[in-house]
């Protein structure tokens, strides 16, 4: 069953100093823990 009273949302941030895979994993993984926060994503290499 869909609600569809929710609304989605595609938020952008631009984070700075990540230098390796493993901030990003550890970035994606602590998002995504958040009850509202349906997937996160980092992408190192989009400027």
């Amino acid at each position: 069953m869909t609600d569809n009273n929710k609304e989605n949302t595609k938020q952008t941030y631009s984070v700075s100093g990540l230098s390796c895979g493993g901030c990003a994993s550890t970035i994606e993984i602590r998002l995504s823990s958040i009850p509202k926060i349906k997937s996160a994503k980092v992408d190192m290499h989009k400027k």
